[in-house]
């Protein structure tokens, strides 16, 4: 259950729009799958274009950074082992190593070729990721087929995408040595019109419908191996600022002294820690355990009404500096912070395993641009992300005829977390563009609470909220 409690100033119009995602996964499976349940889940067919997405992070997005997922839409472990992609033109271009087991949820992609300078991203256990070796691209742009046959039992799956016309394989692919006698199961599916640097994804994963990757998730335009929600490698453990509570005690992120000043391992006085923080999004990002302290992570100090984009301790008073309160701000621009996330990583010290915390923080924004943003936060306990409660913020489009700091405070409650003693939670806050144009309204967060009951309290109302997951939200202006 969500609740959202909006306190409003007298006669001011709303400013913010709040969107729940009521959403269930798997609502709708596929029913082309394989082996009981497995399913063509994402593929990237063109990577460079209007957008890129450089899946071997060597630098360059190329062709070779095609890649076709596959997910395990079952509620058992699936062998895939054996299993061959296909393609009109390439043929059988990879086959599953034998004893390959995919999780429930699970994923398992291909690469079409990870270049020099380059490396399979991370996946979560229970997935796969494989390098094919190939030095061009195997997906046509303009359209293709993709087919998964099962030589075990003689049967395939097939999608295709930008209007390309359906592939018979029994009788296209029989003179490159495909089965003339396999079966299709399922209906072939069409994935739609993709967009460059893009992937094609199912929306929820293992679902009917598909969309473009980053209208999904949009601080990621694929997502190759992992949950389209996203995927971190656990970091390593060293000296953090900030660090989950313990029992009765809180975790408490102000930005007090934060000058604007960038990042830093061993932060000086006005960075923040990059054992804590880093970002993406952004023409410099700040790295977990970098050093930044110019240009985008480093902006400075300013009350608002700025129009370079990056990083900035924005005083979110409303007081003209004679009471400052800054905040971990960003002016987003054209290159930075659209799409974008700032992440934020506690490790758990205490001696205790860590299962369920309480959570709040301020949203706010200034709105002196016609452009509204969209505005999400995720959490994660070991690489998969999960959206906090389905919400999302949009700052309005039309601007303020006197714009000051606006905000939203919300808060929840994280369970059945078990974070062990050295784990880690992470919050990832993204933003993007959403509607309108021209340039963009500021936005930060502020006063980041994390605390950990000493004592369970009696049940009550209010906490049988927060233990159901319930989202509080409750709306203010700042005030001089």
């Amino acid at each position: 259950m969500i609740r959202i409690w909006s306190r409003m100033s007298a006669g001011m119009a709303i400013a913010c729009l709040v969107v729940l995602h009521v959403s269930n996964v798997f609502a709708v499976d596929t029913t082309a799958v394989l082996r009981g349940g497995i399913a063509i889940n994402e593929f990237l067919a063109d990577p460079n274009g209007s957008k890129n997405f450089d899946t071997d992070g060597n630098g360059t997005a190329d062709t070779t950074d095609e890649f076709v997922e596959l997910i395990n839409i079952s509620a058992g472990p699936i062998d895939i082992g054996g299993l061959e992609l296909w393609d009109d033109g390439t043929n059988q271009w990879f086959t599953f190593p034998a004893a390959t087991t995919i999780d429930p949820g699970g994923r398992a992609a291909v690469v079409v070729g990870v270049q020099g300078g380059g490396s399979l991203p991370a996946v979560p256990a229970g997935s796969a990721i494989f390098d094919d070796g190939f030095g061009s691209g195997v997906l046509n742009n303009g359209g293709d087929n993709i087919v998964v046959y099962d030589p075990g039992a003689d049967t395939y799956i097939q999608a295709l995408y930008n209007g390309d016309g359906a592939d018979d394989p029994t009788v296209d692919y029989a003179g490159d040595g495909f089965s003339g006698t396999a079966t299709r199961i399922g209906p072939i599916e069409d994935f739609g019109s993709d967009t460059d640097g893009v992937s094609r994804v199912r929306s929820p994963e293992g679902d009917t419908n598909v969309a473009d990757h980053d209208t999904v998730n949009m601080s990621l335009n694929a997502s190759p191996g992992t949950p389209t929600a996203g995927f971190m490698p656990p970091p390593p453990m060293t000296d953090f600022t900030h660090k989950l509570p313990k029992p009765g005690e809180e975790t408490l992120i102000d930005f007090s002294t934060f000058t604007g000043s960038g990042f830093d391992p061993d932060p000086s006085a006005g960075q923040l820690d990059s054992d804590n923080f880093a970002t993406s999004g952004f023409g410099t990002d700040v790295s977990f355990g970098g050093s930044e302290n110019s240009g985008d992570p480093a902006r400075g100090a300013d009350d608002g009404g700025v129009s370079t984009g990056g990083i900035y301790a924005f005083d979110v008073s409303n007081s003209g500096g004679a009471d400052p309160n800054p905040a971990l701000g960003v002016q987003p621009a054209g290159s930075d912070f659209t799409p974008g996330s700032i992440f934020l990583q506690l490790p758990n010290e205490t001696d205790s395993v860590i299962d369920a915390l309480d959570l709040s923080f301020d949203f706010l924004f200034y709105n002196d641009q016609e452009r509204s943003q969209q505005f999400e936060v995720f959490y994660s306990t070991g690489g998969t992300f999960t959206h906090l409660g389905s919400l999302t913020l949009l700052t309005p489009e039309p601007s303020a005829l006197e714009p000051e700091w606006e905000v939203f405070t919300i808060a929840t409650s994280l369970s059945e977390l078990g974070l062990e003693p050295g784990d880690f939670l992470t919050l990832r806050f993204d933003s993007d563009d959403f509607s309108g144009g021209g340039s963009r309204d500021e936005i930060a967060i502020d006063n980041i609470s994390i605390s950990q009951a000493a004592i369970p309290e009696p049940a009550s109302a209010a906490l049988l909220l927060l233990a159901t997951g319930g989202l509080v939200m409750r709306r203010a202006r700042r005030r001089a």
